[in-house]
C-alpha cells in the first residue's frame, strides 16, 4: 500500500558494492550480485495495521570489522533517527503544513525536477507532493532508515497535508555513498537536508554523478551555519512578500500563513540532546565539493524567512557522449 518497487526500478538495479548487475531469487527473498555475491535481502517494515517489505541495499559489516568512520556514522544516526521517531510521534498538522509552505517555492518556482528522479535520504517520498507525475514518470526514494514508514498509518495529519504519500512509493533501503543503480539512470538526484548527515559527502557526490544522465542535475537543499549577511532579505522585500500576500488571501489567510511558518520554524529549531550532523559545510565549501566531485553549479537560491540560512544549488553533470 505505502511501499512499492517497479519492474522499472528492478530493472535499473545493481550491487552498490561492485555495480555489477543483481538478480531476484525464484521467492523474491533478496537481490544477489552476479560478480561479488554479496545478497540483499527483503526486510520487514510494521506501517500501522499491517506489515510491508523493503528490500535493503544497505553494505551490512561483520559486527568485528566495522570501519572506524562508520562506526561514528552509525551512533550519530541512531541518534538522528530517535530524534525523527519523537518529532513523527508527534503528527503535528501545522508543523507539516509548514514545511510546505517554507519550501513551495523551491520546487514549483525555483528548480523544475522532471523525468527520473533519484530522492536520496528521500523519507517517505514527501518531494512527491510538489512533483507532476506528467513530468516525473519515475520517482525512487532511498534512505538508510527503515523506520521512515513504520506506522504511517496511524499519522492521519500526516496523509493529510501529504496526500501523495497516500500512494505507493519506490522505495529502498540504501545509502548515498553506495547507490545500488546502473550508472545514467537518472534525471534529477536530490538531497535535501541530508548531505551533512553522510558519512562521506565526497562520494556521495561521485555516486550521484555517476547515476545521473549526461547533462543530468544534482538539487541540493542544505542549512549553512555561517553568517549570511549578503544574502538576507531587505526590510523592503519582507514588506513586498506581506503585501502581496495579504492582496491574495485576506487578513485572516496572512495570520494563518504567519503561524504555520513560524510553529514550523521554532519546531525547526528543537534539538535533541546532541548534534547529530556529522558534516558542517559553509556556502563556499558546498560549492567546491560540487566542483570537485564534476559538477557545474547552474543555479542557487536562498531559502525565505524564517528559512534563509537554507540554501538549495543545482548543478549539471556534463559528461562526455563519445564512447
Amino acid at each position: 500500500m505505502f511501499i512499492k518497487l517497479d519492474q522499472k526500478v528492478i530493472d535499473l538495479l545493481c550491487c552498490p558494492l561492485c555495480k555489477a548487475g543483481v538478480i531476484q531469487s525464484k521467492e523474491k527473498e533478496y537481490f544477489v550480485c552476479t560478480n561479488c555475491a554479496t545478497k540483499y535481502p527483503l526486510r520487514v517494515v510494521n506501517v500501522g495495521d499491517h506489515s510491508e517489505q523493503v528490500y535493503d541495499f544497505r553494505i551490512q559489516y561483520p559486527s568485528f570489522c566495522i570501519p572506524k568512520s562508520n562506526e561514528v556514522w552509525n551512533e550519530s544516526q541512531r541518534g538522528f533517527e530517535l530524534y525523527g521517531k519523537k518529532q513523527s510521534s508527534q503528527d503535528d498538522l501545522g508543523y507539516y503544513l509548514a514545511q510546505i509552505d517554507g519550501v513551495n517555492e523551491i520546487y514549483t518556482q525555483e528548480f523544475h525536477m522532471r523525468g527520473a528522479v533519484l530522492d536520496v535520504g528521500g523519507h517517505q517520498g514527501r518531494l512527491r507532493h510538489f512533483l507532476s507525475t506528467q513530468e516525473v514518470p519515475l520517482y525512487v526514494s532511498i534512505d538508510p532508515s527503515l523506520w521512515v514508514f513504520e506506522n504511517i498509518q496511524h499519522q492521519p495529519n500526516l496523509l493529510e497535508a501529504y496526500p501523495c504519500l497516500s500512494q505507493s512509493c519506490n522505495f529502498l533501503a540504501a545509502c548515498a555513498e553506495e547507490l545500488p543503480f546502473i550508472s545514467n539512470s537518472f534525471d534529477w538526484v536530490h538531497m535535501r537536508s541530508v548531505v551533512d548527515h553522510f558519512e562521506d559527502p565526497f562520494k556521495a557526490f561521485k555516486e550521484a554523478y555517476r547515476v545521473l544522465r549526461p547533462n543530468g542535475n544534482l538539487l541540493v537543499g542544505l542549512a549553512i551555519m555561517e553568517k549570511l549577511t549578503s544574502h538576507a532579505p531587505t526590510v523592503l522585500s519582507v514588506r513586498t512578500r506581506i503585501r502581496l500576500r495579504l492582496e491574495r488571501e485576506g487578513m485572516i489567510g496572512l495570520l494563518k500563513s504567519a503561524q504555520r511558518r513560524f510553529a514550523g520554524f521554532f519546531r525547526s529549531r528543537e534539538v535533541s540532546e546532541e548534534d547529530h550532523h556529522i558534516f558542517s559545510f559553509t556556502h563556499a565549501e558546498l560549492k567546491e565539493l560540487l566542483l570537485a566531485t564534476g559538477f557545474v553549479v547552474s543555479k542557487e537560491h536562498w531559502q525565505k524567512p524564517p528559512f534563509n540560512y537554507c540554501i538549495y544549488l543545482s548543478a549539471s553533470a556534463h559528461k562526455s557522449t563519445r564512447g
